[in-house]
């Protein structure tokens, strides 16, 4: 199963409880400008996550927001959650998103 549902969730969730898996960006490097945005304006596109059966929330798409919001302390960040992928969709989302 991959991430192409279309009845995602909105929740709200705080950055420092997502887990963030394996990614195929091999370097989530922050830039300044990057984090500084974050802190002046929050993360403005929700991140794509799915919830695991312990319920804690997986990162698919958003890896460096996440971080960004972590690293500047924001107390949650918008998530939309998803079906949990197979790996194979996994890979490939994170493929075409960066």
């Amino acid at each position: 199963m991959t991430t192409t549902d279309t009845t995602r969730t909105l929740v709200h969730v705080d950055p420092t409880t997502i887990v963030l898996d394996t990614n195929v960006r091999t370097d989530a490097r922050l830039d300044k400008d990057f984090v500084a945005s974050v802190r002046d304006h929050g993360v403005m596109q929700p991140v794509v996550g799915y919830r695991d059966q312990d319920g804690a929330v997986h990162v698919l798409q958003g890896q460096r927001r996440t971080l960004a919001a972590v690293e500047t302390q924001r107390e949650t960040i918008p998530v939309y959650l998803a079906e949990t992928p197979d790996e194979a969709g996994r890979i490939i989302t994170q493929m075409v998103e960066n």
